[in-house]
């Protein structure tokens, strides 16, 4: 089964984080869905029985290390000072995990060791050196950082699980060392043309936009993780940032990219989105969340699906509705490369007006 992570009570795991959805409904939608929590939900109460949710941020350095760097900065990941005192704050992390009542390999979610969100990498000696020897990635001190961290922490609690992220200029796998088999790597896919799937050959996104990168060279990025590691998870990004209220037609996309990492040993997931009301958010995370338990559905079972979908939610009328969604579909099959991040896909706009 694509993306399973373990069983307990006969409910297979996955990670999956909705948008769109309030905290009171989420719960319900997750259990019925078959998924296992969101970023900031864990869902372990009696109500809800077992999860394995992920509720803390993967961009840590500035909770775990306060006295070096603070958001807008990263830390020196060759210093075996900071090496020390993160391990000591990933320590007292789990001690109040424990105390809350989480019992590692059972209900505690992975504890997350991660760069912050910026740019500011430390150019220090050691490190410009390190990751020239590790093939021009900033993973390539990131990893042994968190491999040295994991080992320190060991010694207190062998039984934990870890997380961090493969992220703009650490998105590239290292050549100079091998992830701890108890790190998940979450390759994040924030620079991915969401125009086409990770299998379309036709993106050429980098002569347009300096940003993104190629969806090509992103498929060879993760698959060099993946040669890497076992434990590998993807971070999605099917939204828009910059233009939220924008129509996105990202069903063939969506579709494709989840075989993708079905058949390339990926076995967490991760969805961002932020809800805008004119896209079917709610549809888009149903399909996803079936996708996830059967990748490989035929053309039948995948349009039947968003049928039943349709007339349970929108009730008579439902079929105009589904016309106006497939027209959606098919002008964003016509338009250029656009990233999820920061762009504005004008000619799907154009289309659709």
């Amino acid at each position: 089964v694509f993306f399973e992570r373990g069983e307990r009570d006969g409910a297979k795991k996955t990670s999956y984080a909705p948008g769109s959805f309030t905290s009171d409904s989420v719960y319900d939608y997750t259990i019925k869905r078959k998924l296992n929590g969101s970023v900031g939900l864990s869902l372990t109460s009696g109500t809800y029985g077992w999860s394995e949710g992920r509720n803390t941020t993967v961009h840590t350095f500035k909770d775990q290390l306060p006295d070096v760097c603070d958001a807008t900065k990263q830390p020196c990941l060759t210093d075996e000072i900071n090496i020390e005192d993160c391990a000591d704050s990933v320590i007292k992390t789990i001690d109040a995990l424990k105390e809350a009542g989480l019992t590692e390999g059972v209900d505690m979610f992975p504890v997350c060791i991660g760069p912050n969100d910026n740019l500011e990498y430390c150019k220090c000696k050691n490190c410009t050196k390190a990751i020239q020897k590790g093939g021009g990635t900033q993973a390539a001190t990131l990893i042994p950082f968190i491999n040295a961290v994991i080992e320190i922490a060991d010694e207190v609690y062998p039984d934990v699980t870890y997380a961090t992220i493969a992220y703009q200029e650490g998105i590239k796998a290292p050549t100079n060392c091998v992830p701890n088999e108890k790190l998940n790597i979450i390759f994040c896919l924030i620079q991915k043309c969401m125009a086409h799937s990770l299998y379309d050959t036709d993106c050429h996104c980098e002569d347009s936009n300096t940003y993104l990168i190629n969806n090509m060279t992103f498929a060879e990025y993760l698959d060099d993780w993946c040669k890497l590691s076992e434990n590998m998870g993807v971070w999605y990004y099917p939204t828009n940032f910059e233009n939220a209220l924008c129509p996105l037609a990202l069903d063939r996309v969506v579709r494709d990219d989840i075989r993708y990492f079905a058949e390339h040993g990926v076995n967490t997931f991760t969805c961002e989105n932020y809800s805008n009301g004119t896209g079917f958010d709610f549809l888009n995370a149903y399909i996803i969340s079936k996708l996830l338990w059967n990748p490989y559905m035929d053309d039948a079972e995948y349009n039947s699906m968003i049928n039943e979908y349709m007339e349970a939610y929108y009730g008579e009328g439902w079929e105009n509705i589904r016309a106006y969604y497939d027209m959606m579909q098919r002008s964003g099959a016509t338009r250029g490369c656009f990233a999820g991040f920061a762009s504005w896909p004008e000619e799907q706009g154009d289309m659709l007006m």
